[in-house]
């Protein structure tokens, strides 16, 4: 069996370079969701979730993209 891990880092959005991003959250939100947004603390992402979603949205350039790098397998000892 093997198991797949994805592991988070800081990086630069693929669009512009800035290293400025706000967490884009999905799902029904709530109304202080709703007010973060508004004062530029979060991004709203709607309301389907899918595997892949971008996890960043570009302070700067308003670009969507995942701070996670692609899956890694590794092989189970057992």
């Amino acid at each position: 069996m093997a198991l797949a891990m994805r592991i988070p880092v800081q990086t630069a959005c693929p669009s512009c370079g800035s290293r400025e991003s706000r967490r884009i959250v999905y799902g029904m939100p709530t109304e202080k969701a709703f007010e973060a947004a508004q004062r530029g603390e979060l991004a709203l992402g709607g309301c389907v979730t899918y595997p892949g979603k971008p996890s960043r949205e570009c302070c700067q350039c308003g670009h969507h993209f995942s701070r996670l790098r692609p899956a890694r397998r590794f092989a189970n000892s057992d």
